[in-house]
Order: C-alpha cells, then structure tokens, then sequence
C-alpha cells in the first residue's frame, strides 16, 4: 500500500476487504482471515481447525481466488 495515501483511503480498503470476507463460505473465511489475520502457516490452521491439509491449502486457494474477483469488480 504506497504511504501517500489518505488514511482515509486505507480505510475505505479495510473496509472493502472486510466486506469482501463475508462472500466467503464461513470454513473459507475463518481458514483465510486465520493465514492472513492471524499469520498461521498452513499446517497450524489444519490443526487449529481440524480440517487436512490439503483442504486448508485449496480452501486458501479457492477463497483469494474470489475475494480477487470480488475487489476487481468494486474497483
């Protein structure tokens, strides 16, 4: 995020993202908002959650995937 921006602006991204979650089905939100809110690697979200690996990866995979379309389409 380039630092000339308002702050107001890093705002309004915060929130845009935040709402962008909420598109997520709740095992892909709470899998993503744990890899990147809660900086988790893969393996600890699998066992935090109890869902295997692979899951945890597509899940993260699949979850960036739309929350991009998402952001592509409010911008």
């Amino acid at each position: 995020v380039p630092e000339d921006r308002a702050p107001i602006d890093h705002l309004a991204d915060k929130l845009l993202v935040t709402e962008a979650l909420t598109t997520l089905p709740d095992r892909a939100r709470q899998i993503v908002q744990l890899a990147f809110y809660e900086d988790l690697t893969h393996e600890q979200i699998a066992e935090q959650t109890n869902v295997p690996l692979g899951t945890v990866k597509s899940d993260i995979r699949r979850g960036l995937a739309r929350l991009r379309r998402y952001l592509e389409a409010a911008a």
